[in-house]
């Protein structure tokens, strides 16, 4: 009996974790999560700075003054504060169930403005964004290199809106259209506009 009244006081406790987590989700994230993510590449520009042009690799650091050794361990603590920032992002959004209603791919997902990547064309689908695979070298390609694609915190109704905004959403807005246009042509007959004598030439009448 003790145990099953334990079980029960734990599972609401997590019922109201969960509820108060989907309460406050974005809140969460534009004013916790995304502070504190903006603060770790403002901190990891000062860092790439005082490499001093040295590349975030060890084996090119042994010989490098302690001032640059010092700073690459800087972006080895700023590059973990930012995974665990993502992955706060990544668990709130899967506890509340959110998801994407455009950016299905999660190519917002991390930057403002991705197709910067691509010269602001849309990439076939499937295309990863081309960032270095290890954490370090990743974060400080993230404030020099890929710092005009913008990198960013959204929330997942942000993510949608850039989107939007991007040539994919206006691909969309014009196939939507194109469909509408193709529906009223339909509807005439599929005659084109301009009444009966252009018809009649359409017809070679």
């Amino acid at each position: 009996m003790a145990t099953l009244t334990l079980q029960t006081a734990r599972d609401h406790a997590a019922d109201r974790l969960v509820s108060a987590v989907r309460a406050t989700a974005d809140e969460t994230i534009t004013d916790h999560l995304r502070p504190a993510h903006d603060d770790v590449l403002e901190q990891a520009r000062a860092a790439v700075a005082d490499l001093d042009g040295h590349p975030p690799v060890p084996v090119e650091l042994i010989n490098a003054s302690a001032k640059v050794r010092k700073a690459y361990g800087r972006l080895g603590e700023l590059a973990h504060r930012l995974d665990l920032i993502r992955r706060a992002r990544s668990t709130i959004i899967g506890i509340t169930g959110q998801t994407a209603t455009h950016d299905t791919g999660g190519m917002f997902a991390g930057f403002a403005k991705p197709l910067v990547f691509w010269g602001g064309q849309a990439p076939m689908i499937g295309t990863r964004i081309p960032a270095p695979p290890d954490a370090i070298p990743r974060l400080v390609w993230l404030v020099t290199d890929a710092a005009p694609a913008e990198p960013w915190l959204p929330t997942i109704d942000e993510q949608d809106a850039a989107w939007e905004a991007s040539t994919y959403g206006e691909r969309t807005r014009q196939l939507a259209q194109a469909s509408l246009n193709a529906q009223a042509i339909g509807a005439r007959g599929s005659f084109p506009v301009g009444g009966r004598d252009q018809r009649e030439r359409f017809l070679g009448a």
